[in-house]
């Protein structure tokens, strides 16, 4: 975490100085926190995107209960074309509970069983139709980070459904791997899309997260 030095600092004046200090730690840690820094209205937010990655992709976070948690995914996972970073912005938390939950998908890699590991770096996992691999080598750092959905698509890249006892083991990996972030009003979260997957805590009362994408990867 990265908290205002002085009462009233702008995010978009902090990264002016320190935008490649910031980026160095979210590749490094896949993800950073933001905290006591003045992001006023809608407006500012985009600022802080743009400073940050550049021009903002187009992007919507899926809505669901707040009854229920969201395991740790990957935005747009499924598709050919997705967002490297997301930036969070907690316009409001919520009464209890509601925290992201990240988890980091080098450390899911690395715990996996060797021979689960090896069965989807041979075999990818299937989405929409398709086979897609389920390791890939980060953009910029070239690490090989695990990016799929099979928590959610449970089926290897040939259509064969994934074993009950192997989607667990995977679930678990993730829930080891995984940390949360409890929400301050005014936070910023940075994410790197490839090095963490991203859910949420179920949640009472009005929680108001807004989120951006930027920076797209194919």
């Amino acid at each position: 975490m990265i908290t205002a030095a002085t009462a009233g600092t702008t995010a978009t004046a902090f990264l002016a100085v320190a935008r490649e200090t910031v980026r160095a730690r979210v590749r490094e840690f896949g993800a950073v926190l933001l905290r006591g820094f003045d992001v006023a209205g809608a407006d500012a937010f985009a600022r802080v995107v743009r400073a940050l990655s550049g021009t903002p992709l187009p992007y919507t976070e899926p809505e669901t209960s707040a009854r229920v948690e969201v395991f740790p995914r990957h935005a747009d996972a499924d598709r050919d074309v997705w967002p490297r970073i997301l930036v969070f912005h907690c316009v409001r938390p919520p009464d209890t509970r509601g925290a992201t939950l990240l988890a980091d998908t080098r450390r899911v890699l690395r715990t996996l069983d060797p021979a689960v590991r090896d069965e989807f770096a041979a075999r990818g996992w299937r989405v929409n139709g398709c086979r897609r691999s389920a390791i890939l080598p980060h953009p910029v750092t070239g690490e090989a980070v695990w990016f799929n959905d099979v928590p959610a698509a449970p089926r290897y890249g040939d259509g064969e459904p994934v074993p009950d006892d192997v989607r667990a083991h995977v679930r678990d990996c993730y829930r080891a791997a995984q940390r949360r972030v409890a929400w301050h009003e005014g936070d910023l979260l940075l994410v790197d899309n490839m090095l963490a997957a991203h859910g949420r805590e179920p949640y009472t009362g009005r929680r108001d997260i807004v989120v951006a994408a930027a920076e797209p990867v194919r």
